[in-house]
């Protein structure tokens, strides 16, 4: 952040904590440059923390070994999302299984920040227990 700071550029960060737990911490991070221009450039990332292990959470954390859980997650988050994926390719709601999902007491949530475009409205928040996980 210091190089926004020394550009003289603007660097807006917004920090939304979701769950807080003996074993793991998870954040909505959303962050908004601007260097100029008509509009700012917005970003948004998800931030889950294994605290016994003072490392970031990992899919294999996560999900039981030798399963194909990424397929399985996706198959769930398309039919969860019911009507709101009309249109989307696996493709579109693949990054948000892999890279989009907050650890939680019940399980995990798949967050998506944007629609199918950034101008849409994003995409409803889909949670799934731990009983879910495939």
């Amino acid at each position: 952040m210091t190089k926004w700071v020394g550009g003289l550029w603007q660097l807006w960060l917004d920090v939304h904590l979701e769950a807080l737990g003996r074993c793991y911490v998870s954040a909505r991070l959303t962050s908004s440059t601007y260097t100029g221009g008509a509009h700012p450039d917005e970003d948004f990332e998800v931030f889950n923390w294994l605290r016994p292990a003072n490392r970031r959470l990992t899919h294999t954390d996560l999900f039981r070994d030798g399963s194909d859980w990424q397929r399985g997650v996706l198959v769930l988050y398309r039919q969860r999302l019911g009507t709101a994926a009309d249109g989307l390719s696996d493709d579109d709601l693949t990054s948000w299984v892999d890279h989009g999902y907050l650890a939680t007491s019940t399980g995990i949530t798949l967050i998506s920040h944007w629609g199918r475009s950034r101008a849409d409205a994003a995409l409803p928040d889909v949670a799934l227990t731990w009983e879910d996980r495939p």
